[in-house]
C-alpha cells in the first residue's frame, strides 16, 4: 500500500484561492450592502415624505457600517396641506446623520442618532402664504410612526428670515447663527405638540438680529449668546423709523418718538414652555446695563383718546405668562421732551444715573406684589427716589407710590417749564416727600416740603418777557417757604381723578402737581 503525498505548492495555491474568494465575497457584500443601504434610504424618502414636503438633494452617500448618511445640496419646501402652496424654504450646503443605531431601529422602533450636522442652512418663511389646516387638532409639520432620538444636533453658520408682506420685505431676520442642542427626542405624540420635542440643553450664538415692530419702530440686536445659565444680548437698539419732525407727518394721533439703546442685557436661568396650554417665559434675573432712552412727544398732534390700561391690567391681559424674579437697571439715562408750541423748542427733562430694582414681575395666578425701587438724579443734580408697589392680579389695579426729592434748584427745571408751561421758577427745594395710594379711577395722598425763596415768574405768550401782572397775582398765593411748621416743613394733600386716556406717569404727575399746589398755596399745616 502506498500513500500519495500532495505537493506543498498545491496547498498554498488553494489557500490563496480561498482568501481571494473571501475577499471577493466580502467586497461584493460591502458593495451590495452600501448599494442596498443607499437604495433603502432613497426608497424610504420617496415613500414616506408627505405630499406637502418636497425634499431634493444633489448627492447622497451612505456608510452602512458606521450608520452615516450624507446629503449634499439639500433643499426642502414646506407647503400647505390643502393648497400645496409653498410657505417655507430651506436650503443647506449639507446634512450629515451620524451613528445610526440598527439595534434601536430593529428592536425599539427608534431612530437613534449620535449627531445631526446641518451646514449653512438658509431658512425663509412667508407667513402670508401659510394657511393652516381646518382640522381642529394639529398634525404637526410631519406625522411620525417612530421615536427619533438625537444625541446632538449641530447647526452651523445658519441664517433665518421671516418675510413680512412681500418677497423683499423682512419681518424678522438673523443674519448668522450657530445652534446646538443635546439629548433631543420626539415621537408620534410629541410631534403634534406646540413644542414638538424634548431636550437636555442647548447653546446658541447669533449676530445681526432684526425685527420690524410695525409701522413706526424697529428692533436690532448686534449679537446674542447663551451659556449654561445665562442669556446675553449686546447692543440692543429699539428706534423709530422716522426722525422727530418726520414722524409727526405720518401720524393722525400722537405717538412717542423713541430711541432706546442698551449695550448689554443679561437673563439668568431663562426657561420657557407651555403650562396649561399657555406659553410661559420665566427667568431668575434680568439686567439692563447702561440703557439710554430718548422720548419725544409732539403735543401738536391730536391726542390719542384710547383708554390706557395701568400696568397691572397690561400684565393680566398678556397672551402669555411671564415670571421674572428680579429685574435690574444699572446706570441708565432717560430724557423726555415735549413740544407744545410750533415756535418754541421742546421742553426737556432728564433722569441721569438711573438705577432700579424690580422684584416679582409676574402675571401668574399666585403672583406676589411687584415691588419697584428706583433712584436717579433729576436734571443731573437733584436726588430722586421712587418706591412703587402693585399686584398684576388685582382687578382694581390698586397701587402705592412714595417718593423723595432732595436738593433741587428750581432753575434746573426751567428748560422744561418755560416752553411747556410758560413759567420760570427760582428758589430751592431742600426736601420733598410724598405718598400716593390709588387705583384705576382715583387716588389720594399727602406731601411735605422744606424749601426756601421759591417764586414763579409767568411769561408772555412769546416766552421772551415776564408777565408782571400774572406773576404778582400768582405769587400772592404761593408761600416762598418762610412760613413752616416747627420742623421746617410745609404740608399738603392730593386728590386726583384719573384721566383714563393718559398714561400712568401722567397720573402720577397729576398727583405730584396737586400735592405741590396744596403745599405751596395752602396753610401748610399737617393734618391730624
Amino acid at each position: 500500500m502506498s500513500v500519495r503525498i500532495k505537493p506543498m505548492y498545491w496547498s498554498q495555491n488553494k489557500q490563496k484561492r480561498v482568501l481571494v474568494s473571501i475577499f471577493i465575497f466580502l467586497g461584493m457584500f460591502l458593495f451590495l450592502a452600501q448599494w442596498g443601504a443607499k437604495y433603502a434610504v432613497k426608497d424610504f424618502l420617496a415613500r414616506k415624505t408627505p405630499p406637502h414636503l418636497e425634499l431634493n438633494y444633489t448627492d447622497l452617500s451612505v456608510s452602512a457600517f458606521s450608520g452615516t448618511i450624507d446629503f449634499d445640496g439639500l433643499s426642502l419646501e414646506v407647503k400647505n396641506r390643502d393648497s400645496l402652496q409653498v410657505h417655507t424654504f430651506l436650503k443647506s450646503e449639507s446634512l450629515e446623520l451620524e451613528g445610526l443605531s440598527y439595534l434601536q431601529l430593529l428592536f425599539n422602533n427608534t431612530i437613534s442618532l449620535d449627531a445631526v450636522v446641518l451646514q449653512q442652512p438658509k431658512l425663509k418663511y412667508y407667513p402670508y402664504n401659510y394657511f393652516p389646516t381646518k382640522k381642529a387638532k394639529s398634525k404637526g409639520v410631519v406625522s411620525l410612526l417612530k421615536t427619533i432620538s438625537i444625541e446632538k444636533l449641530d447647526i452651523k453658520d445658519g441664517s433665518f428670515h421671516i418675510m413680512k408682506d412681500a418677497p423683499d420685505s423682512l419681518q424678522v431676520s438673523i443674519t448668522n447663527y450657530d445652534f446646538t442642542f443635546y439629548g433631543g427626542i420626539t415621537d408620534p405624540k410629541l410631534i403634534t405638540q406646540k413644542i414638538p420635542l424634548e431636550y437636555d440643553s442647548y447653546d446658541l450664538s447669533a449676530t445681526e438680529i432684526f425685527a420690524d415692530l410695525g409701522k413706526y419702530e424697529t428692533l436690532k440686536v448686534a449679537n446674542l449668546t447663551t451659556s449654561e445659565n445665562e442669556f446675553q444680548l449686546n447692543d440692543v437698539n429699539l428706534s423709530s423709523k422716522y426722525g422727530k419732525e418726520e414722524l409727526s407727518k405720518h401720524l393722525t394721533i400722537e405717538r412717542d418718538y423713541v430711541q432706546l439703546q442698551i449695550p448689554e442685557v443679561k437673563l439668568g436661568n431663562l426657561a420657557f414652555g407651555f403650562e396649561k396650554n399657555r406659553f410661559e417665559i420665566a427667568a431668575k434675573s434680568l439686567k439692563f446695563k447702561r440703557p439710554t432712552v430718548e422720548i419725544y412727544r409732539d403735543k401738536l398732534v391730536a391726542d390719542d383718546m384710547r383708554i390706557k390700561p395701568l400696568y397691572g391690567k397690561l400684565l393680566r391681559d398678556m397672551p402669555l405668562t411671564i415670571a421674572v424674579d428680579q429685574l435690574k437697571i444699572e446706570n441708565g439715562l432717560l430724557t423726555y421732551e415735549e413740544k407744545v408750541d410750533e415756535q418754541q423748542e421742546a421742553g426737556k427733562l432728564s433722569f441721569e444715573e438711573l438705577n432700579a430694582e424690580l422684584n416679582y414681575i409676574s402675571n401668574r395666578e399666585d403672583a406676589k406684589d411687584i415691588n419697584i425701587a428706583a433712584t436717579t438724579k433729576l436734571m443731573g443734580q437733584a436726588d430722586f427716589k421712587l418706591d412703587w408697589r402693585f399686584n398684576a392680579n388685582d382687578n382694581a389695579d390698586a397701587f402705592t407710590v412714595s417718593g423723595v426729592l432732595l436738593n433741587l434748584k428750581a432753575t434746573e427745571l426751567n428748560p422744561f417749564l418755560e416752553p411747556n408751561l410758560r413759567t420760570r421758577a427760582k428758589g430751592s427745594v431742600d426736601e420733598m416727600y410724598f405718598t400716593v395710594s390709588g387705583n384705576s379711577f382715583s387716588s389720594q395722598g399727602d406731601m411735605k416740603m422744606k424749601y426756601h425763596d421759591f417764586k414763579f415768574n409767568v411769561l408772555d405768550k412769546d416766552r421772551l418777557k415776564i408777565n408782571k401782572v400774572l406773576t404778582v397775582i400768582g405769587n400772592i398765593f404761593v408761600n416762598d417757604g418762610s412760613k413752616t411748621e416747627a420742623d421746617g416743613f410745609r404740608y399738603g394733600t392730593m386728590e386726583v381723578q384719573r384721566e383714563s386716556n393718559k398714561s400712568f406717569y401722567n397720573y402720577l404727575w397729576l398727583n405730584i402737581r396737586d400735592g405741590m399746589i396744596s403745599t405751596l398755596t395752602g396753610n401748610g399745616k399737617k393734618e391730624n
